[in-house]
């Protein structure tokens, strides 16, 4: 839940990990993440993880979208 008159990003190029404000209560995927604009700690969410990603054998970048195995 937001407040559209308070909602205000306070993160900069200098201080990236700022929190904004005028948001009270986040929920992902069912659990709470965010309750009285206090985040909670929970791991409610997943990671997503594109093609750019290095992590897996056949991640990474490509030259060309044609060089990337085919999806089944």
């Amino acid at each position: 839940m937001l407040d559209p008159a308070t909602i205000q990003d306070h993160a900069t190029f200098e201080k990236p990990l700022q929190f904004s404000t005028g948001v009270s209560h986040v929920m992902i995927n069912g659990g709470v993440a965010l309750s009285n604009g206090e985040p909670t700690g929970k791991a409610t969410g997943r990671v997503v993880r594109g093609q750019g990603w290095k992590g897996w054998p056949d991640g990474g970048c490509r030259a060309s979208a044609k060089d990337w195995p085919a999806r089944s």
